[in-house]
């Protein structure tokens, strides 16, 4: 249940990115505390390193872009 839950998020992060909407990135960091809940439950320690990294370049991704916006760059979209 929580894996599919995981590859919802994730695939509407990926959608929302590729409309240049922030919220995917929002989508995605949900995506990754799921998918890194399942794979420390079943042991996959690896992957479990790849999702914190994900996290990590989600929140990057999101502080860059707000602070883009706040910069006056009007080649990024304007989202919530």
């Amino acid at each position: 249940m929580l894996q599919g839950i995981g590859f919802i998020c994730a695939y509407i992060g990926a959608e929302a990115n590729t409309r240049l909407d922030i919220r995917g990135f929002y989508c995605w960091l949900v995506a990754n505390f799921v998918l890194l809940t399942v794979h420390a439950l079943t042991g996959l320690w690896l992957l479990c390193a790849l999702d914190v990294a994900y996290c990590r370049l989600n929140l990057r991704g999101i502080a860059r872009w707000k602070a883009a916006r706040q910069a006056g760059n009007r080649e990024l979209p304007h989202g919530p």
